[in-house]
């Protein structure tokens, strides 16, 4: 599978369970309350409160943070969460679907309700989670609380869209937390599937962190181990020999660092700190992370999809290419041809690819786009649309600098001047004008890009406000490839348009 949030959920909610927090005493957390009360999974309930209480926090705030539950086919079941100190109990959803704005909210929802000893209200809250089917993407999702009224409304979110700042919680306090050349270097790990831990003394951070960082992998998933909150209990995951991706709380961290750790990358979300045995980022393309730094620039307008459209521009340029792999033989189904993908690049960078062969979360992406193809469904999503974006602007600088050379070796190069004044000669005189009109014309068009452009000076501009700019640069001297007769790039360029 590619990712493994379960597609086509058939509820909104599995159980939701109010959880007391451990005591002094010794006693462990336990389950206070549980909707719907037939809820018989075992192992689910046996685990539930150990990661809604992973540590004792000795915060004073609410927070909000996420664990993950692995069923028996590898699909995430996520576990909302929402502690508050003051009432010493931890309020949980259990859902298949990744809604966390949703479910943060209507967290705080139910949290407000059972202070006013409105617990009826709460149990019909349930139970319309229960029976409602998840709306589409976009759709409000309509909640009653009491018999026979409209509740409160939720737009559901699309899941299949890059994340937003400041929409994406995760992304937002992951972007607000970790300075850039780190979110670099943590992408990186990644990539090349290594053993990373995340720790933080707030829960919401350490949630924050590690799916911030997972979603910026898109068009892949992390196919290994995923638990972004590991109880006490769990610890020994920190041996393990296998790529992994945790998060453990900062008062654990000194029993962690006593075990016999291999090659683990270590994040401090608290300090900006990353330890790593490796030197992943020196291993991507050097223009890649050139375009990563530059686009990651605080200050940076964190705005929309700023963020995630710069880690999926990287994704592009470095497994964009695979495209170019994808053969089909008569009466054969469409396949991949690895010798040919390391080939459609330059000597420089097919060490990359041949590594980028041995990943699974390359191998399991392919796998999931022949699997669409050869069912004749195809696809066009993010990824493919920054591919055509990318191509498209490349191509166009690439045919006007031949059409350019083209024009210059044509007329002799350095005698441009001598060239024009031969060329300006064989016009007829309607055509001058038209040849004079159209050099006006593009003077102006020149004019007020350059204005554009020197209106941008003194102000630090993000990455993609940049692309924005070249972008738009681009399409106006686009315009300069229709020429009529014996006008050429020659002449724009000797008449100083």
């Amino acid at each position: 599978m590619g990712s493994r949030v379960r597609p086509s959920p058939d509820k909104i909610l599995e159980c939701f369970v109010e959880v007391s927090a451990p005591e002094d005493s010794g006693k462990g957390p336990e389950i206070k309350f549980i909707h719907p009360a037939n809820f018989e999974e075992k192992e689910a309930l046996k685990t539930i409160p150990q990661f809604c209480f992973p540590c004792v926090s000795s915060s004073d705030a609410v927070q909000h943070y996420t664990f993950v539950l692995t069923d028996a086919e590898r699909t995430f079941r996520f576990g909302f969460c929402r502690y508050s100190p003051d009432v010493k109990t931890c309020l949980c959803i259990l859902s298949y679907l990744p809604w966390f704005k949703v479910f943060y909210e209507l967290l705080n929802r139910i949290s407000d309700l059972k202070r006013q000893n409105k617990d009826s209200e709460v149990v019909l809250i349930l139970k319309c989670l229960l029976t409602q089917p998840p709306p589409k993407f976009g759709s409000p999702l309509t909640i009653t609380t009491e018999e026979g009224k409209k509740g409160f409304s939720f737009e559901v979110p699309d899941t299949s869209k890059l994340p937003t700042i400041p929409e994406d919680r995760n992304l937002t306090d992951y972007f607000a937390a970790v300075k850039p050349l780190n979110m670099i270097l943590i992408f990186a790990s990644m990539f090349f599937e290594r053993r990373i831990i995340v720790t933080s003394k707030k829960l919401n951070l350490l949630t924050a962190c590690t799916y911030g960082a997972a979603s910026l992998l898109y068009p892949m998933h992390w196919q290994h181990m995923f638990v972004p909150i590991v109880p006490p209990h769990l610890l020994d995951f920190c041996c393990a020999p296998m790529p992994f991706l945790i998060g453990i709380h900062a008062s654990l961290m000194p029993k962690v660092r006593q075990m016999p750790l291999d090659e683990v990358v270590i994040v401090d979300a608290d300090t900006n700190v990353v330890e790593s045995p490796f030197d992943d980022v020196s291993q991507l393309p050097a223009d890649t992370v050139s375009t990563l730094k530059s686009a990651l620039k605080k200050p940076v307008y964190p705005i929309n999809d700023n963020v995630s459209r710069a880690f999926l521009s990287a994704m592009v340029s470095v497994i964009g290419g695979y495209r170019d792999a994808l053969r089909l033989k008569p009466g054969e189904k469409i396949f991949f041809d690895r010798e040919i993908f390391v080939q459609s690049k330059s000597n420089s960078t097919r060490h990359l690819l041949e590594l980028i062969l041995q990943l699974q979360l390359f191998e399991q992406f392919i796998a999931e786009r022949l699997d669409l193809l050869n069912a004749g469904r195809g696809f066009n999503d993010a990824f493919e649309e920054q591919i055509g974006l990318q191509a498209e602007n490349r191509g166009r600088w690439k045919s006007q600098y031949q059409l350019w050379m083209k024009e210059t070796m044509k007329s002799g190069g350095v005698f441009l001047d001598k060239t024009e004044e031969k060329d300006e000669e064989n016009i007829s005189r309607s055509e001058k004008v038209t040849l004079q009109q159209v050099k006006s014309g593009l003077k102006s068009q020149f004019a007020e890009v350059k204005d554009k452009l020197k209106s941008k000076e003194g102000e630090e501009v993000g990455g993609d406000q940049k692309r924005a700019n070249s972008i738009q640069l681009r399409s106006d001297l686009s315009r300069c490839t229709n020429f009529p007769r014996g006008l050429t790039t020659t002449n724009c360029l000797t008449n100083g348009v």
